[in-house]
């Protein structure tokens, strides 16, 4: 069940440090900063958390709270770029690696729950 070095678990820890680096040095806006940065970076963490589940159904459940703070992750990206908090090339490029992401956690949820016999 180890997804360690897996090009999710690496694009996850890639994607939480650009978003960091980017909101670093934003001014005001504290509530829209903490809740996309607690969303961005849970999603590499849940993800790492997964590879040390307690049984399949646990793995599942990591990847599950991975792709709810994905989406998570969206609606704060939809905020900040609505906002103008960051330029819109910087929103545009981190939504992009995020529905990466996304699409990563959807392949590897279904791929294991079809091995789980789970529709």
């Amino acid at each position: 069940m180890s997804i360690q070095n897996s090009p999710l678990a690496e694009q996850s820890l890639r994607f939480a440090i650009e978003l960091v680096s980017y909101m670093r040095p934003v001014k005001g806006c504290g509530i829209i900063k903490d809740q996309i940065l607690r969303a961005g970076t849970s999603i590499g963490a849940n993800i790492r958390e997964a590879q040390y589940g307690y049984s399949a159904d646990d793995f599942v459940f990591k990847l599950q709270l991975a792709m709810k703070e994905c989406a998570e992750t969206g609606y704060w990206l939809d905020v900040i770029e609505g906002a103008g908090i960051l330029p819109p090339d910087i929103v545009k490029d981190l939504r992009y690696k995020r529905n990466r992401i996304h699409r990563m956690l959807v392949s590897s949820l279904n791929t294991k729950k079809s091995n789980m016999g789970i529709n």
